[in-house]
Parts: C-alpha cells; structure tokens; sequence
C-alpha cells in the first residue's frame, strides 16, 4: 500500500531530514545484505543446491536495491535544489529577510521531492 506523507521543515533543516531518510534506507539496506549473504551466498559458496527460496531472495534483494538508489536519487535533486537555492542571487534579484530567494516553483519541487522521498522510505521501512 502506497501512502504519501508531507514534511514540513525549515529550509536550513533539508539537509538533515535527508540525512535521516538515508540513514533509515542504509541501515534496512545493510540489514537485508547481512540477511542475503547469509541465506543466499554462503548457501551457494558452500555448495547447497540453489532454491526457489534462494531466488526470491535475490529478487527481493534486488528491490531493496532500487529502492535505495530511488532514494538517493531524489536526496541527490533535492540537494541540487537546496544548494542551487543557498547560492548568492544576481543582483536585482528579490530577496527575502535571510537574503535568499525562492519562487513558488522552487519551494514547490523541493516539496514534492521530499514527499515522495517520505513516500518511499514509508512503503517500505516494513521490508528488509
């Protein structure tokens, strides 16, 4: 089941709400590869007959993988974003009160980028 969560933050806090969704999909990431190499390499290494067990676990494994390169994928652009957006404007730009700007536009991808950050680290912090 797919549910979409909003976050809400201070601009000056992306970075760590990213660094928090990382460390959540690293962390399951890591304890699927100990689970794998375990269930599945050593098997093999050992000379155990493959399973059908076995291949599941390499499906499954490998969709922990595409999850945590989705993952970095979307902190890489909201990143992109929020350094983009740090860097000093021309001048003649319309600044706000802590001399950055940001349009509608810009505030809304980098919303939309951590909701389905959010949305992906939520589908699955289950699996692993």
């Amino acid at each position: 089941m797919q549910v979409k969560l909003s976050l809400t933050c201070d601009l000056a806090q992306v970075p760590l709400k990213i660094s928090e969704v990382l460390d959540e999909r690293v962390n399951i990431t890591k304890e699927h590869l100990d689970f794998f190499k375990v269930g599945v390499v050593n098997n093999l290494h050992n000379g155990k007959e493959p399973t059908l067990t076995m291949i599941d676990e390499i499906d499954k494994f490998r969709k922990t993988l595409y999850l945590l390169d989705a993952n970095l994928l979307e902190a890489s652009q909201i990143l992109t974003g929020y350094v983009q957006n740090r860097l000093p404007q021309p001048e003649g730009a319309p600044s706000s009160m802590s001399g950055q700007s940001f349009d509608n536009e810009q505030l809304q991808q980098l919303s939309e980028a951590l909701e389905k950050l959010g949305e992906k680290t939520n589908d699955t912090s289950s699996e692993g």
